[in-house]
C-alpha cells in the first residue's frame, strides 16, 4: 500500500501566508514636572494598524470580496500626579487618569 501525500501540496501556501500583510504606525509623547514634594506628568500615544485575517482569503467568485482586512485605530491619554509631605494629617495625595479611544472596522477586500 502506498500513500500519496502530494495531492494537496499545490493548494497549500508556501513562503507567504495569503492575506497576512501588516502595516503599523505608532507614536507617543509625554511631558512631566518633578520637585521634592510634587510631580505631575501627561502622555499621549497613538497606534494605527491595517492587517489581513489569515484563513479568510480565498479566490472570490464574480462580485465577491477576496478576504477580510482590519483597519484599527487607538489613541490613549494618561495623566498622573502625586503630592507628599512628612507633616500633618494628610501625608499625600495621588491622581491617575487614563482614557483610551479604540475603533476597528472589518473590511471586505
Amino acid at each position: 500500500m502506498t500513500l500519496n501525500a502530494s495531492a494537496h501540496v499545490d493548494t497549500f501556501a508556501r513562503d507567504r501566508l495569503p492575506n497576512s500583510r501588516l502595516d503599523t504606525e505608532s507614536a507617543a509623547g509625554g511631558i512631566s514636572f518633578v520637585s521634592e514634594a510634587f510631580h505631575v506628568g501627561a502622555s499621549y500615544s497613538g497606534f494605527n494598524s491595517f492587517y489581513g485575517v489569515p484563513g479568510h482569503a480565498h479566490e472570490p467568485a464574480p462580485g465577491e470580496a477576496a478576504g477580510v482586512r482590519i483597519d484599527l485605530r487607538q489613541r490613549r491619554t494618561d495623566v498622573q500626579a502625586e503630592w507628599h509631605a512628612d507633616t500633618g494629617f494628610i501625608r499625600g495625595a495621588r491622581l491617575k487618569f487614563g482614557q483610551a479611544r479604540y475603533r476597528h472596522a472589518e473590511l471586505e477586500t
